[in-house]
């Protein structure tokens, strides 16, 4: 469908709704519904008798376009009023959702916490110091130095550095696993 065959289209549902407008204008007069304001007009500006109902039913059939001009503007402007509330109560619940995220992250954060406070002494710094003796012996085992702070090391010396920092983890590890696994005393 080319463009004159759109604006033809376009037209002939102009004309089509014009009918039904002047149809609707002549079946008010002829039920004896007048605009008071409308006929006025239409006997100011015409002769009398049929160029004034020829002048009142142009008026009319003006007043109906507008009436759908501004019932076509209100239900647009209704529809915008509802678009922003929709956007408006999407904002409200996603500030609530992200509340509601915020309040169970920080009661999970107080109930670690609290754990940790319930904790006995003794088992935390049975838990700090064996973790502290397992990187004491890591460290032992990997000379005094730690192999991942030499970026410079050469390719032997990172050769040499890996198993120990391999026995460093294990160990670290092994004294966290004692420590939680079993009682001491």
């Amino acid at each position: 469908m080319g463009l004159s065959d759109r604006i033809a289209a376009s037209m002939a549902v102009k004309r089509l709704d014009d009918e039904v407008l002047y149809a609707q204008a002549f079946q008010e007069m002829e039920a004896g519904v007048y605009r008071a304001g409308l006929w006025a007009k239409a006997a100011a500006t015409s002769d009398g008798g049929h160029t004034m109902r020829a002048a009142y039913i142009a008026l009319r059939v003006q007043s109906l376009r507008d009436e759908q001009s501004l019932n076509t503007a209100e239900v647009e402007s209704q529809a915008a009023t509802a678009k922003r509330w929709k956007k408006v109560e999407a904002k409200a619940e996603s500030e609530k959702r992200a509340e509601v995220t915020l309040r169970l992250q920080n009661q999970a954060a107080e109930a670690a916490q609290k754990a940790w406070k319930n904790t006995p002494l003794s088992v935390r710094k049975r838990l700090i110091l064996t973790w502290a003796l397992g990187l004491f012996v890591g460290a032992l085992a990997c000379g005094g130095r730690l192999w991942w702070l030499l970026p410079n090391a050469s390719d032997a010396q990172a050769l040499f550095l890996i198993p120990g920092g391999i026995i460093f983890l294990v160990s670290a590890l092994a004294c966290a696993w004692v420590a939680l696994t079993q009682k001491w005393r």
